[in-house]
């Protein structure tokens, strides 16, 4: 049986701040073994758990997940890792590279965990558990959500791989087994769409066991960000955050995994 791949965590500095569109872009760099500076643009949530704006001081730490592709020994004795940053949260360097070798040093445990499966079910369950680990934290559950989001929606033809640019969240309601939040979505063409989720938890409340996606509006033209239609919106989904919606998509979670409902589907 051949063995599943590893996540890891590539360091990287944190170079500059460069767009202040939620949640906030940074610039990150890292250096590849032959020694050429390899440049990332990716959303602060995604590479830190620091709170960076316009006003920190950088250079700072993050973390750029990845897959290990193999490992070798170069000439002067270096190991060397074979890394892909296209898994598990589609990440790519500003000449759109996500395959590097890189030296051993510069790559950590990933708190992620590790690929079960297959590579999909690596994206799935790290996401998952990203969802589970950031409950109590609204602003790193409304990243996890984000991820999902992109993820089933790149499954659908006609959405690119990276199709979101945030979820900024209304309402959030947890109990002790489940938690209900309600939002917009924003997209990387700057419109926004409502977006709600409900995750049910198994037993140990370490893991989804069950639950259901909504996405978008069907039933009007798009919504600019920053428009008084987006404005509108988030009153209304703030107002009542059950708001039934003409969904234009919707998934729901089972023990099989997240699977498009098939009356949304076209």
């Amino acid at each position: 049986m051949t063995e599943p791949p590893k996540i890891r965590g590539l360091r990287v500095l944190i170079a500059r701040y460069v767009d202040a569109s939620q949640p906030g872009w940074v610039e990150c760099h890292f250096h590849d073994a032959a020694g050429q500076l390899r440049k990332i643009l990716e959303k602060v949530p995604v590479v830190t758990d620091q709170d960076i704006s316009e006003s920190t001081e950088l250079p700072a730490h993050g973390i750029v997940h990845c897959v290990e592709n193999g490992r070798r020994t170069d000439e002067s004795g270096r190991e060397l890792v074979a890394i892909d940053t296209e898994l598990p949260f589609y990440i790519e360097a500003t000449d759109g590279t996500h395959n590097f070798e890189v030296p051993a040093d510069q790559l950590q445990e990933s708190q992620l965990g590790r690929v079960k499966r297959t590579t999909d079910v690596a994206r799935v369950k790290d996401i998952e558990h990203a969802l589970v680990s950031s409950v109590t934290a609204d602003a790193r559950f409304a990243e996890a959500l984000d991820m999902l989001l992109a993820y089933l929606l790149s499954e659908i033809s006609g959405f690119t791989r990276r199709v979101t640019d945030g979820v900024v969240l209304e309402h959030v309601e947890t109990n002790e087994g489940q938690i209900v939040a309600a939002g917009i979505a924003i997209l990387i063409e700057q419109t926004v769409e409502p977006v709600r989720i409900e995750l049910h938890f198994d037993s140990s409340r370490t893991a989804v066991a069950t639950g259901a996606l909504c996405f978008g509006d069907d039933s009007g033209p798009p919504i600019g960000h920053g428009s008084p239609a987006h404005n509108q919106l988030s009153r209304k989904i703030l107002a009542n955050p059950d708001r039934d919606f003409s969904w234009r998509h919707s998934w729901h979670r089972t023990n099989v995994g997240w699977s498009r409902d098939p009356d949304i589907a076209t």
